[in-house]
């Protein structure tokens, strides 16, 4: 029988292997997730770590207390029955109570080597179970997490030497003793030792060889993530699309994950009777839902997309490879505080975690990374044409970037100030930098006809000199000398390259001394913090990372590597009728917004006259043609709107 490792996940992807002579062992750089250390993992550190064997299966129920004595069959028929006989000896010869026993039959993928067994040999384990119970031991059916009953163990009786409760079960200090040709013989620690060291392991991810001490911290920051899952009792909010990814998300053991909901009352019931959390998407929390939620006493917890999430829009049904997953407010939100401003405010950045963020941050600015997109990739996931700044033109003066947002964000409704649209934004830029040559980048969600929130061109270009269409926002942050922005996540990436920002909203990089601030920031910020800190926290600590192959939780570095792989980015049918429709919606919008100025000739929506109209290419206004459309430059007035 082949050795099963005792680090492992439940995948059919093989992680370890039995030890070879003269492998090459050392990691892919970007497989690194924990301590990265390359001494030999100990039984001792294994079981600290709560991981080892079938961690990720269920706890064992009942009310009882569980037995302190643990008898773990194996997978062999023969060698369980024999096994079970001495239980039941012991049982005879001893003042051992029965309920005080607990037997384990095997693990499912164990069971899988005898899924296609004869009748006479199911019959056996059938009657085994019978056996057992009728002699009064409790007997625990698998899957079945073997922490929990090793936690409450004084004594571990195995079928062999491998079975990972006998391994375990020396890490935690037990006497463990398994079954051999003569009997039951104690398994010395030197030996489970040997055992445990006996592979090589791949990791989950990248299948790369890796240290013990990599796999060890891998299944830690797995075992972690599993903890915070099952405190999930149900999910709303998340659109049809991006179920099957949440659930990769939201995994709560071997192919389960929290119900998903339609009705957020539904929704709510469900969290509340079994005791969990209600996952919401962000944009779906209602002051209703929460006032509910609060008065059932369940939790809210707010997912939202991550700062690197994929090669291609989410409002064009691609799926998000990072998201937030929030219990204490939304980080667009600077009325309230978010886990990710509790991080930026307490966490101790140490010289180690600057150094990854440093490394993630020159990365990023390398292969021209955005949120959406990545080298010349556009956030439609296409090769778009290069938008180039008019230089010629700008001469001599500062080149600003205006990025446009979605007029109904969150983060615009929520963290604007007194300026609180796209077209007061560009107003109240051109009132202070007067001579600047001022660039306007439509949002992409906008531009693909997905999201409100379009201005005409004439309407933008009597405030700015340009608008950027087609390439990427970091080619065109290469272009400029500084950004300007109500909340944008464009204003986070232009800081990552080192530009200045000022910030017309409240977004969550701003009050931490790294930006020009026009508008209120929170009591709860105001630590000084390095750009290194920032990165951190939000690309590091807060947000969770899925890689798109394996649907297994990676790191940053691994999604970088998943960008660089078209294949994982083709669209499916979905994605292709959504980009039709969106192409659709930007054509009847502009064909209305022509429609309604046909209504009354010559004259603005608003009553003006309007502004004489020219052919633009790529965006550019004709020489001159902007000082002749553009009134003269104001402020922002109250109530003006995009």
């Amino acid at each position: 029988m082949s050795i099963k490792p005792l680090l492992r996940l439940p995948e059919t992807r093989p992680l370890a292997e039995e030890s070879g002579p003269g492998e090459d062992l050392t990691p892919h750089p970007s497989v690194a997730h924990g301590s990265g250390s390359h001494e030999p993992v100990s039984l001792a550190r294994i079981w600290q770590a709560g991981v080892g064997g079938a961690f990720w299966a269920p706890e064992p129920g009942g009310e009882s207390p569980l037995p302190p004595i643990v008898v773990s069959l194996g997978v062999d028929p023969e060698g369980a029955c024999a096994l079970s006989m001495q239980v039941l000896q012991l049982l005879g010869r001893t003042g051992v109570e029965a309920a005080e026993v607990g037997v384990v039959f095997p693990e499912p993928d164990a069971r899988d080597s005898f899924g296609h067994m004869s009748l006479r040999e199911a019959a056996s384990w059938r009657g085994l179970a019978q056996a057992l119970r009728r002699a009064g031991v409790r007997c625990f059916v698998a899957p079945c997490a073997p922490q929990p009953l090793l936690q409450a163990a004084r004594l571990v009786l195995a079928g062999s030497a491998e079975d990972p409760f006998a391994l375990l079960g020396k890490g935690a200090g037990l006497p463990v003793w398994v079954l051999q040709e003569e009997g039951l013989a104690e398994l010395e620690l030197e030996a489970a030792e040997r055992i445990n060291g006996a592979f090589r392991y791949r990791h989950p991810v990248s299948g790369a060889p890796v240290q013990p001490g990599e796999m060890l911290g891998y299944l830690r920051h797995y075992r972690v993530l599993l903890q915070a899952n099952r405190r999930i009792g149900a999910c709303y909010g998340m659109a049809w699309w991006k179920r099957r990814r949440m659930r990769a998300f939201l995994f709560q053991g071997a192919g389960e994950a929290p119900p998903f909901h339609f009705s957020g009352r539904r929704a709510l019931e469900a969290a509340r009777r079994r005791g969990g959390a209600l996952a919401v998407w962000a944009a779906k929390v209602t002051p209703g839902l929460e006032a509910r939620a609060q008065e059932a006493g369940v939790p809210l917890l707010r997912i939202e997309d991550g700062f690197i999430r994929s090669l291609g829009l989410g409002s064009g049904f691609l799926p998000p490879c990072s998201i937030v997953c929030d219990g204490r407010g939304n980080y667009f939100d600077p009325s309230r505080p978010s886990t990710l401003e509790h991080i930026l405010a307490t966490a101790d950045f140490t010289p180690e975690l600057r150094g990854r963020a440093a490394r993630l941050v020159e990365r990023l600015k390398r292969e021209k990374v955005s949120k959406y997109g990545a080298g010349s990739q556009s956030s439609q996931g296409e090769a778009g044409d290069r938008f180039t700044v008019d230089r010629a033109r700008a001469a001599g003066k500062p080149v600003l970037l205006v990025p446009g947002q979605v007029a109904d964000d969150l983060s615009v409704r929520l963290g604007s100030g007194e300026v609180r649209d796209n077209l007061a934004l560009l107003k109240a830029v051109r009132a202070q930098h007067p001579e600047a040559w001022i660039v306007y980048r439509p949002h992409p969600d906008v531009e693909a006809g997905h999201r409100h929130g379009a201005l005409a061109d004439s309407e933008v270009l009597q405030h700015a000199d340009q608008i950027a269409r087609g390439g990427t926002l970091v080619e065109l942050l290469e272009q400029v000398d500084a950004v300007h922005t109500l909340t944008s996540l464009g204003g986070f990436e232009a800081l990552l390259r080192g530009l200045p920002v000022t910030t017309w909203g409240t977004p969550f990089y701003a009050g931490w001394g790294l930006t020009t601030d026009r508008a209120p920031i929170p009591p709860g910020r105001g630590r000084a913090l390095a750009l290194l800190d920032l990165a951190a926290a939000t690309l590091l600590l807060y947000p969770r990372y899925l890689d798109p192959r394996t649907e297994l939780p990676c790191t940053p570095e691994v999604l970088l590597d998943r960008l660089g792989e078209p294949d994982l980015w083709q669209p499916g049918l979905a994605m292709r009728l959504r980009k039709v429709q969106g192409q659709v919606s930007r054509w009847l919008g502009r064909r209305k917004v022509r429609l309604g100025r046909r209504k009354r000739p010559g004259e603005t929506r608003e009553g003006g006259t309007r502004a004489p109209e020219f052919c633009y290419h790529e965006g550019r206004v004709p020489e001159g043609g902007r000082d002749r459309a553009r009134p003269q430059a104001r402020g922002p007035q109250e109530g003006e709107g995009a």
